[in-house]
């Protein structure tokens, strides 16, 4: 799928060399950071993450497990805003 992206993807040193990440999970966690923007966290479904490299909304999930599992991440489910997922990066998340 061929899509018009005008962010950048950033991923920090700390992300890039942890070795019990996969490579799959590192490009998240760049296209995560790229999508907090404004709103400072990430408002993506599996669907859209999986689109963007091809991927099942099933191998999106096994990635994000791996982000959230080494604490890079954290996800939140804000059931005030009808259960919107929200992905935060473990260092940009409110407490």
């Amino acid at each position: 799928m061929e899509k018009d992206f005008s962010y950048y993807a950033v991923i920090p040193a700390k992300i890039l060399l942890d070795m019990d990440l996969s490579s799959q999970a590192k490009l998240h966690y760049g296209v995560i950071s790229a999508l907090c923007g404004k709103l400072g966290y990430c408002w993506a479904t599996n669907k859209y993450l999986g689109d963007i490299f091809g991927q099942s909304e099933r191998s999106v999930q096994r990635y994000l497990s791996e982000l959230k599992d080494r604490k890079h991440i954290t996800i939140e489910i804000d059931m005030m805003a009808g259960s919107e997922r929200k992905i935060y990066l473990a260092v940009a998340k409110k407490e």
